[in-house]
């Protein structure tokens, strides 16, 4: 099974199932790099998140592929208080075959999250995802995840900036009979005006390496590339 699996993944990186385009860098440029696609000026001013919730996020103690993500690009709701993010474009993986087998599947699946607060504090919110899919609506997916599985995201108190720090724990169950999975923190190491966490950040640079190694990171985008096109060479990068 594990080997099928393996072989999925290659089908997706190595065809044309990738975005169009992507860029890689060490660790240590992460957060200048990020300057450049993770800016909130790159989102028209009435989609714009909020300051306190734009900004690069480390996914510190995420088990997956996933290293950061990017809520500065993402589109904001005012009228329902929900930020939605594009799994494929405003998450940065490693460069290695799980984490471009998980972009090549959530740009093929337009894998989004739905990120609904609960109020103007933007302390605490709910995540749902969505996929476009031929054999459910995107209506009765949320609703049948939402009966088996939670995803809150919840603002950690007692540190120097508000929103710099949340808790994401995922429960799973029946109803009210959900247990708690696993939990990880989005910790913000680039803020909404560029300028870096530098306390998130050292810690980052110290436990990020454990995860990752030496391997650099990736980010995709659309179209024109800054980078370079994803399916040159048939996709190898």
């Amino acid at each position: 099974m594990r080997v099928l699996s393996v072989l999925c993944l290659s089908a997706i990186v190595s065809g044309n199932l990738m975005p169009p385009c992507s860029e890689k860098f060490e660790l240590q440029d992460l957060v200048e790099r990020a300057k450049s696609f993770c800016d909130p000026n790159l989102v028209p001013l009435d989609l714009r998140p909020p300051k306190k919730i734009s900004g690069l996020f480390w996914l510190k103690g995420l088990p997956l592929p996933d290293v950061a993500a990017c809520f500065s690009t993402g589109r904001w709701d005012h009228a329902t208080l929900t930020l939605h993010l594009k799994v494929w474009s405003d998450f940065l993986v490693k460069n290695a075959l799980d984490g471009k087998g998980l972009i090549g599947a959530a740009y093929n699946g337009n894998m989004t999250y739905h990120v609904k607060f609960k109020d103007d504090s933007l302390s605490e919110a709910d995540i749902k995802p969505s996929f476009d899919t031929h054999l459910f609506s995107e209506k009765t997916y949320e609703w049948a995840f939402g009966k088996i599985a939670e995803f809150p995201l919840i603002e950690l108190t007692g540190t120097k900036t508000a929103g710099s720090r949340f808790a994401r724990p995922s429960y799973f169950g029946v109803g009210d009979h959900k247990v708690l999975a696993n939990e990880y923190e989005a910790w913000k190491v680039l803020d909404a005006d560029l300028q870096p966490v530098e306390e998130n950040v050292d810690i980052m640079m110290k436990l990020l390496p454990k995860k990752i190694g030496t391997r650099e990171i990736l980010h995709y985008s659309e179209e024109p590339c800054t980078g370079r096109k994803t399916n040159d060479g048939h996709g190898e990068l």
